[in-house]
């Protein structure tokens, strides 16, 4: 039997938790690397998505709470004709190590203009 989630129109590709120690961590996608980064400025909690050749780097700035995240889909990239999205959501445990729970799903909508 396969299983499949599907939500609001968006194919769930990859869900998972990983424990991160550390500024930064890779999720590759294929032969894609989506590289997240953990930043501090003090500027508020934010992010920022951004596309390099084939790469894309996702900045996570000032989460550093016990709950920091986007559970609504964000967009990161386009891949084999579909766009990518992605929700996060940040538990850090220890700031001062670095020390951080990602929980992660990856989305993929429809072929474009198919």
């Amino acid at each position: 039997m396969e299983v499949k989630a599907i939500i609001n129109g968006l194919d769930v590709i990859a869900s998972g938790i990983v424990h991160v120690v550390g500024p930064n961590i890779t999720l590759m996608l294929d032969a894609m690397p989506v590289e997240i980064v953990f930043i501090t400025d003090f500027l508020g909690v934010r992010y920022t998505s951004e596309t390099v050749g084939h790469s894309v780097k996702i900045s996570l700035y000032n989460f550093s709470t016990m709950g920091d995240g986007m559970v609504v889909p964000v967009s990161i990239a386009t891949f084999d004709g579909r766009s990518v999205y992605m929700t996060f959501w940040v538990n850090t445990i220890n700031a001062l190590q670095q020390a951080r729970e990602l929980r992660y799903t990856i989305l993929m909508g429809p072929k474009l203009n198919a």
